[in-house]
Order: structure tokens, then sequence, then C-alpha cells
């Protein structure tokens, strides 16, 4: 499906027990700790929800805008294109378009990303923010319904009560 998930769901696990104090410590973005909040109230047992698909879609937007600065900035403007082109169907909501778009094409549009901007990473050595890329890893285990999903959704229950 994807590389690299476990060390991405480590991540996940971190930033959703990370109390306040250890989320400052450990330098988790501000955006990152919202969205992982909108995602976590929203999505957990209705990942094909259009609210839920909507505030993923939104975080790896902002994911994708973030990385694909990042890529500029160290002198990567190659892999810039090509990150909008691995994660341009990762970012639309429902809203942005006239048709209903079922939940698999999102879960395969997350995909894509995903790989994509594990690939750009090993190529360029530029990594993404690795807390906002969890989060795209976990809507991806989620939306395939993997095993790790239910350890996912607990924390994030536990952690974001709704």
């Amino acid at each position: 499906m994807f590389k690299a998930a476990a060390l991405f769901l480590s991540a996940l696990f971190v930033l959703f027990t990370a109390p306040p104090a250890y989320a400052q410590a450990a330098n988790i973005d501000k955006n990152v700790l919202r969205h992982a909040a909108t995602i976590a109230s929203i999505c957990p047992g209705k990942w094909k929800n259009d609210k839920c698909l909507k505030a993923v879609s939104l975080s790896n937007k902002d994911m994708a805008i973030k990385y694909a600065a990042m890529l500029n900035a160290k002198g990567q403007k190659d892999q810039v294109e090509a990150v909008k082109q691995v994660c341009a169907a990762a970012t639309v909501t429902q809203d942005e378009i006239d048709e209903d778009i079922p939940a698999y094409a999102f879960a395969s549009a997350y995909t894509e990303c995903a790989n994509g901007i594990f690939n750009i990473s090993e190529k360029s050595k530029v990594k993404p923010d690795q807390y906002h890329y969890g989060l795209l890893i976990g809507a991806v285990q989620c939306l395939n319904k993997t095993p790790e999903c239910s350890l996912l959704e607990a924390q994030m229950t536990k952690s974001y009560k709704r």
C-alpha cells in the first residue's frame, strides 16, 4: 500500500497522546495539532463521511503547500512540481467540484499522495513534517480498514473526546 507506515503511525500516536506541554516541547506545529483535533473529532468510525474527507483533504492541502515550500527553500524546485502532481487529487474537497466523489477515490488519491511524498523525500532528502504526514498515513490506514486503524481511532477518541 505505502512505505514506512509504521514509523508514521508511531508519530500519530505521539500526536494524539501528547499533552500540550509535550507538544510544544516536541515542536509540533500548531496547525498540525489543529488538523489532528479536527480529524479526531470528526473521523473515527466515519472515515467515508464527507465532513471527514473534507477535513483530511484540507489537512493534505496544508501539508503539501508547506512541504513544497520546504523543498523550494532547500533548492529542490524540480520536486515542488512533483508534489503538486502527486497530491493534487488528495487536496480536493467535495465542495470544490460538481459531482459526487466516492470515498474509494479519496483513499486512492491519499495513497498516491503518501507514496509520492515518500518517494520525493527519499530522492530530495527533504522530509515533510512527520506529524502532518502521519495524519495522511492514518487516514489511508482507516479508509482501507487496516487493523492499525482501530488502535488509532481508540487513541483519537480518548485524546479528543467528541
